[in-house]
């Protein structure tokens, strides 16, 4: 019993990083805290580095999953996503007709 009390103390709550190899969280917590930006997690260096913080960001929108690949996808108008739409997945989406065909990701 007392093996068994001292192993719920220190154990790590579940958290969906622990999913993917992620135990301890992220690997350099200073860098990962000051580049923390979604769109990084696409490359797999920083998302090996940063894999708690990515595996926080990522959303079930499959090709999406962390957002616009390109800073300046935000400030662009809906006209970028007829040839960027995924370098720039999220802007597009919020840009997109609900009436309309879903288009390929290009």
């Amino acid at each position: 019993m007392y093996s068994i009390i001292n192993r719920l103390r220190f154990t790590k709550p579940f958290s969906r990083s622990s999913l993917s190899g992620c135990c301890y969280g992220d690997k350099d917590l200073d860098f990962c805290r000051s580049r923390a930006k979604r769109s990084y997690c696409y490359e797999s260096s920083f998302a090996d580095t940063c894999c708690d913080f990515c595996s926080n960001q990522k959303s079930n929108t499959f090709g999406c999953e962390y957002g616009d690949r390109a800073e300046w996808c935000g400030s662009s108008s809906s006209f970028v996503c007829y040839g960027s739409n995924a370098l720039c997945c999220e802007t597009c989406r919020k840009h997109f007709l609900p009436n309309s065909d879903v288009p390929a990701l290009s």
